[in-house]
């Protein structure tokens, strides 16, 4: 089944697959999301994408921050809400706490919750390649850095100004 609408932050494979798709970022961000693929956008410091009244057939919660309870009502009937982090709101458990509530509270329900872990593979790779290729998808580039500045790479990364991937050129 090919979704209609995805919310998340990477979508350019959903869109080239022929998904609709929604992107839910900063103000800051609106024109980087549409430029990669969006549809439709928005900023999520001024509207709650969870009261806007559109359903999705899955929802790609990059952030983790949303709970199970507020995204299983824009899900549609048989929606999937995938999970790829979330907050360390547990010491034992990191973002393992609030992911497993999510499961335990989607059992038995028509609409589901998986956590994402990504394990690249060849075949995987493969596909990506080819779209990459194509040009049905482009990688958003933030910022470029020298091997000889991986210093500088990482402390812009950890100062958490990237708005899209930094890539160090060996």
């Amino acid at each position: 089944m090919t979704p209609e609408h995805l919310v998340g932050r990477d979508r350019g494979r959903a869109r080239a697959l022929g998904a609709e798709v929604t992107g839910v970022c900063r103000r800051g961000n609106l024109d980087l999301v549409r430029s990669i693929g969006a549809g439709h956008v928005g900023d999520y410091t001024t509207e709650d994408f969870t009261r806007n009244g559109r359903r999705y057939d899955v929802l790609l919660d990059i952030a983790g921050t949303r709970s199970w309870s507020e995204c299983r009502h824009v899900l549609t009937e048989h929606g999937t809400h995938v999970r790829v982090r979330g907050p360390k709101t547990n010491r034992l458990l990191g973002p393992m706490g609030k992911v497993l509530l999510s499961w335990l509270a989607a059992k038995g329900r028509s609409q589901r919750f998986a956590f994402s872990i990504t394990k690249p593979n060849k075949a995987d790779l493969h596909v990506v390649s080819e779209l990459l290729a194509s040009g049905e998808v482009a990688p958003a580039i933030n910022r470029r850095y020298q091997l000889s500045k991986i210093a500088d790479a990482f402390e812009y990364l950890g100062a958490g100004h990237a708005r899209a991937k930094v890539v160090v050129t060996i």
